[in-house]
C-alpha cells in the first residue's frame, strides 16, 4: 500500500478513524494521564480545536507518544521520548497523555546518605547509568526493595527508606547514560520508586 505514495492517505485515514472511535469513546482508552513529568522537549507545538483533534495529531505523527493539549490557547503539544519520562510528586510539571509504550519513572528527590544509610545495598548497573538502569538492577535483586538511589553519578543503591538524614539539593551529578537526567552527588542520593 506504501509502495505507489499513499501513506498520506492512510495516515489522514487512520487519524480520522482515531478522531471518531476516540470522540464515540474516550482518549483514556488509548492513552494514560500523567501529572507532574518533568524535563519535556516537545517536538511539535500546533494549533487544535479540542483534545480529540490533538489526541488525533499525535496518532499521526510518526513516533509521537504523549501529547499534552492547553484547552485555553487551543495549543496542542507532541512528544517523541526517547528513553523514561521523570514524574514527581509535586504539582510541578507537565500534565500528559501518554501511550501505554512510554515508562514514566517517580523521582522522590534528593536526600542525604550518611550512616548508617538507608539505601544500603550497592549494586552495579552493567551499562552507563541511567535512573531507569539503578531502579532495573534493584529490581532484579528479587530482594523486594521499594526504592533505588543513584550517588555520585555512577552508584547505584537500593533499600527500602529514604529520608531519615533529610533531603538535599547537591544531586547536580549528571547521569553517563543519560546527561539530561541527575544522579545524585556526593553522599546525595537521586531517590525512585521502584
Amino acid at each position: 500500500i506504501f509502495a505507489n505514495g499513499n501513506m498520506k492517505s492512510v495516515l489522514i485515514l487512520i487519524s480520522t478513524f482515531f478522531l471518531i472511535h476516540c470522540e464515540a469513546a474516550s482518549i483514556d482508552e488509548f492513552f494514560k494521564y500523567h501529572e507532574n513529568v518533568q524535563d519535556i522537549v516537545f517536538t511539535v507545538n500546533t494549533s487544535a480545536s479540542s483534545i480529540y483533534v490533538c489526541a488525533s495529531l499525535c496518532v499521526s505523527s510518526m513516533g509521537c507518544s504523549c501529547f499534552q493539549y492547553d484547552s485555553q490557547q487551543y495549543k496542542c503539544h507532541l512528544l517523541q521520548p526517547t528513553g523514561s519520562l521523570i514524574k514527581v510528586p509535586e504539582t510541578s510539571g507537565y500534565n500528559l497523555y501518554c501511550t501505554s509504550t512510554v515508562e514514566i519513572i517517580l523521582y522522590l528527590g534528593c536526600y542525604v546518605e550518611t550512616s548508617p544509610l538507608d539505601l544500603d545495598v550497592l549494586v552495579s548497573v552493567p551499562y552507563s547509568m541511567t535512573p531507569k538502569g539503578c531502579i532495573d538492577a534493584c529490581q532484579n535483586l528479587n530482594e523486594g526493595f521499594l526504592y533505588a538511589g543513584v550517588q555520585t553519578g555512577s552508584q547505584c543503591w537500593c533499600g527500602s527508606k529514604y529520608g531519615t538524614h533529610g533531603s538535599s539539593t547537591e544531586c547536580t551529578n549528571a547521569c553517563p547514560g543519560d546527561n539530561t537526567k541527575a544522579c545524585g552527588g556526593f553522599a546525595k542520593s537521586s531517590v525512585y520508586v521502584i
